[in-house]
């Protein structure tokens, strides 16, 4: 089913010239098959209904409409990896596989094309037919991605009336969100300046910057990028709309947002949201701008790793928990001071109500309290460790000079999304027999009924005054349950 709802903003100027439209989507994480929800799962019947959306299938007869009316692009802004059990079973192959089908002119790297680190992107850049660009990237260390044909800073598309230069860039934030690696970065900002240089040189008459860093980074490059004409960006998985939004999504600012240069020159700045619910449609000329915004599919799913939802039946499967845990991380017992640890949960607390929240840690064997309102490194009010060798559950303050034995995950081990989770002076660390899923696995087969319920291991106090009492005990209840999410996970044992 597919909702259209178009917007035109016609600059002060009436538009003529080169004209050329593109098409654009980023964070699509697998969304193969259409959703509902959400759960990401489409009932059968239910998509004949118009009850679901989006899927690969839909992002490919919207982009072949487009390109049947006239000179189109079709551009990715990165992470089509991650989310669902297709990409959890099979990997870089499938998603090659479906994006050769819907065949974009280019695609740049997202953050989670690294999640199985430089040998799980390679099957997807030697299936490829299309350029992936990104141009903040040091490959002198890893040569199997310096070798990749279809891995390049930069593409010119000449297929158009003009010569337009595609410059790919990603965050370097990546290198605190993936598996330690010697994959190197440059900021995005003076590499796109460098390389727009060479394209210019080159004859290109247009520049789009695409790429992997958020709403905010796209903005700047919009500004600080003097040859850029379009930024079309993906990570932050904002939902930019104009007028009323067709859906239940808030918008985080206009489509397009227009960025002025300091030299008076108007850029048009736009993403897509996620799970290939929008489609982005914009029309452009070589100098003065026409846009026109084209939204698809009506329901909502938001983030990128899926509840357990309860089911009528209270079946859960193996495809629930390949989409609930998609990294199989190995588990550790690492030995920190408690002070470490209260250092982990304020650098928690500092990204928990930032939409990269996956740093935020789940506890066991923790109760902790914060306060959001609290200045950043002062948000921790109270943290209290549970006895490991008490009959009954006791609690008591955490002991900044005591040390503890911590369960964590190996990514969260090596310093993923900034942790610090071994001590520098005396460091332990022993690998575990069971990966994260099988130890899950082994938890629901051992105990057959799994009853969720509001322990108090983390609680927002200032937070929670600002939401009515159904909200924030939905929140406490969803922050607290191992199953709902595969953000950090941190077990004090």
């Amino acid at each position: 089913m597919l909702w259209s709802l178009i917007l035109f903003l016609i600059f002060h100027e009436q538009c003529h010239g080169f004209k050329f439209t593109i098409v654009h989507n980023n964070d699509m994480h697998a969304r193969y098959d259409p959703m509902k929800g959400s759960s990401g799962n489409c009932p059968k019947g239910d998509d004949e209904r118009g009850l679901c959306f989006g899927g690969f299938a839909r992002v490919a007869t919207a982009v072949a409409k487009a390109r049947a009316e006239g000179p189109t692009l079709f551009l990715n802004a990165g992470d089509t990896y991650q989310g669902t059990s297709w990409y959890t079973v099979y990997r870089g192959d499938l998603a090659a596989e479906l994006m050769n089908m819907l065949n974009p002119d280019a695609m740049s790297l997202g953050n989670h094309e690294f999640d199985d680190n430089i040998d799980g992107l390679l099957p997807f850049l030697n299936k490829v037919d299309f350029p992936v660009v990104t141009c903040n990237l040091n490959l002198s260390k890893v040569p199997q991605l310096e070798s990749a044909k279809r891995l390049m800073p930069s593409t010119i598309i000449t297929k158009l009336e003009k010569q337009i230069g595609i410059i790919g860039y990603l965050t370097p934030e990546t290198k605190d969100l993936v598996a330690l690696n010697d994959m190197e970065y440059y900021n995005e900002i003076p590499s796109i300046n460098a390389e727009a240089k060479k394209l210019l040189k080159k004859g290109v008459n247009i520049i789009i910057a695409l790429g992997h860093s958020g709403y905010k980074k796209d903005q700047e490059i919009a500004f600080s990028c003097p040859d850029v004409d379009v930024v079309i960006g993906g990570h932050s998985h904002s939902f930019l709309y104009t007028g009323d939004p067709p859906s239940t999504d808030k918008p985080e600012g206009n489509y397009p947002t227009i960025v002025v240069k300091p030299n008076g020159r108007q850029v048009p700045v736009v993403q897509a949201y996620a799970y290939t619910k929008y489609l982005g449609k914009i029309h452009l000329e070589a100098s003065k701008y026409c846009i026109v915004i084209t939204i698809l599919y009506e329901l909502s799913f938001i983030r990128i790793r899926s509840s357990i939802e309860k089911k009528s039946d209270g079946i859960i499967t193996q495809s629930d928990i390949l989409t609930t845990i998609p990294f199989d991380n190995d588990l550790y017992i690492t030995r920190i001071s408690g002070k470490a640890i209260w250092n982990a949960l304020e650098h928690a607390a500092a990204v928990v109500l930032s939409w990269t929240d996956g740093a935020f840690l789940q506890v066991s064997g923790l109760h902790v309290v914060y306060n959001t309102d609290m200045p950043e490194g002062s948000r921790v009010v109270s943290a209290e460790v549970r006895c490991a060798s008490c009959t009954v559950p006791s609690y008591s303050p955490l002991n900044d000079t005591e040390y503890y034995k911590v369960i964590v995950t190996q990514f969260i081990l090596d310093g993923g999304d900034g942790h610090i989770m071994i001590d520098e002076v005396n460091p332990e660390r022993l690998r575990m027999q069971k990966t994260v899923r099988e130890a899950v696995n082994q938890y629901l087969q051992h105990h057959k009924f799994v009853y969720t319920e509001v322990e108090g291991r983390i609680e927002f106090r200032a937070f929670l005054e600002s939401v009515t009492t159904g909200s924030a005990i939905k929140l406490i209840s969803c922050l607290e349950n191992l199953l709902i999410s595969t953000v950090s996970i941190l077990l004090i044992i």
